[in-house]
């Protein structure tokens, strides 16, 4: 999915952008997995465009219980997370 707007200003143009994609798995009855992208492009600020991603993997153990790892990447940031949840 791709979107792209612009905003028309007394002095000029201002174009401002934004695209996705991404995609679900399920590999077996237990175990499902995602990834996503996402491109942005800013109109103002000291950084024109931000290319953001996510990786992420859950794995059921019983009808109430699944571990969840996540992997989220931005320019100069990454964030791993490891959950188990619980479900009631």
């Amino acid at each position: 999915m791709t979107n792209s707007s612009s905003i028309n200003l007394s002095r000029g143009k201002i174009e401002t952008g934004l695209g996705s994609v991404g995609c679900r798995l399920r590999m077996c009855g237990f175990r499902l997995s995602m990834a996503t992208g996402i491109y942005l492009k800013y109109a103002l600020g000291e950084k024109p465009d931000d290319i953001r991603w996510f990786i992420g993997s859950r794995y059921t153990l019983s009808q109430n219980w699944a571990l969840r790892l996540e992997y989220n990447r931005r320019d100069h940031d990454n964030d791993v997370v490891f959950s188990v949840q619980a479900f009631f």
